[in-house]
């Protein structure tokens, strides 16, 4: 299973994956929750289903016209046994479904089957407008998508997601959020601790697109000469941990809240996830570093918030009762991992 694109809008190398997983008869899921868009233009990337996937979840709410809450499950190929499929839907699928949400996704289904093609290819023009735009912006630096290829198996970019970097005015992508909200009514798809996004769609007019130009043009005078570059986050290497316990075991164990000063070399009980980009940062059973609470409390302090975390302002992190046998690895060493199914602690 591989997650692609991202919220950024960077897709990896599907039809690569699809092959390897085919010439061993496994089928490749993909969750596309970003790109359910990319079957519908020839304007954006090529989709999970056009480059080999056998299983696609898309999100109809985030890239076509479906009510929040919608998604849709596409298969093909024969690697995925449809009926296994639909009793394993059944078991989660509520008896009482909604005939507003499911008639939502028929309709947003025929409208890009019908007009996909001329409503992307102008979401791409009013993304390209607004590049043009900003790009005339001292301070700013607009992130080109060809600039996202080449690097960490990155092998498409959706032109529609525009890429801000904020490092030249000395200001956070938080706190610039949060200036575009309060003082504009202006809300972008994504912020992180640098920079922002903006998710142009088919619904944005050349009037939006100036509005949201002469709002960061404004931000960008007010921070002009700032000196510093906006601050950076932990590289991933230095928040590698062990397990110490099964993330079940850990999840169910008896546990307790401890201030962040004692929660180093404690089983973490919590699935700590910021966002952006999502991606969980402490599973429940993994042993609680000082990087990454150092990381953990940046995000915090630079205006980010943290998923999953029972006291999300992390003045508490819930632990499990048990302490590890083990020492707690140096970071940046390589982490002593038990095999699935052999915690290390004996609960």
């Amino acid at each position: 299973m591989v997650f692609t694109p991202t919220c950024y809008g960077v897709s990896c190398d599907v039809a690569a994956l699809a092959e390897l997983c085919h010439e061993r008869g496994i089928p490749l899921v993909t969750d596309d929750a970003w790109g359910l868009d990319h079957s519908f233009s020839g304007q954006l990337p090529p989709s999970a289903l056009r480059c080999g996937a056998d299983l696609a979840i898309g999100s109809v709410h985030k890239s076509l016209t479906g009510l929040s809450q919608t998604s849709v499950l596409s298969v093909q190929g024969e690697l995925v046994d449809r009926h296994r499929l639909q009793r394993c839907f059944e078991l989660e699928e509520s008896t009482s479904a909604s005939t507003l949400l499911i008639s939502s996704i028929d309709g947003a289904r025929r409208q890009f089957v019908r007009d996909g093609e001329e409503l992307l290819g102008h979401a791409v023009r009013m993304a390209e407008r607004l590049r043009r735009r900003l790009d005339a912006i001292d301070g700013l630096r607009v992130v080109p998508p060809a600039r996202l290829l080449g690097e960490a198996a990155a092998v498409h970019a959706d032109p529609t997601h525009v890429i801000i970097e904020l490092g030249g005015l000395g200001i956070g992508g938080y706190a610039a959020d949060d200036r575009l909200r309060d003082e504009h009514g202006i809300d972008v798809e994504l912020a992180d601790h640098r920079r922002l996004m903006a998710l142009v769609t088919f619904a944005h007019d050349e009037a939006d697109i100036d509005r949201l130009a002469a709002a960061l043009e404004q931000l960008a005078a007010e921070h002009a000469g700032a000196a510093g570059q906006t601050e950076r986050i932990a590289s991933p290497d230095t928040l590698l941990t062990e397990h110490a316990m099964l993330p079940r075991e850990a999840f169910f164990a008896p546990s307790e809240m401890v201030r962040p000063e004692d929660a180093a070399g404690r089983i973490n009980a919590d699935i700590v996830t910021p966002y952006p980009p999502g991606i969980t940062v402490l599973a429940p059973g993994e042993v609680i570093t000082e990087p990454i609470l150092e990381h953990l409390e940046s995000v915090v302090a630079l205006g980010g918030f943290v998923e999953g975390a029972t006291d999300q302002a992390l003045d508490r992190f819930r632990v499990t009762a048990q302490r590890p046998l083990s020492p707690v690895p140096p970071a940046g060493s390589e982490p002593a991992t038990p095999p699935l199914g052999r915690p290390r602690v004996d609960p």
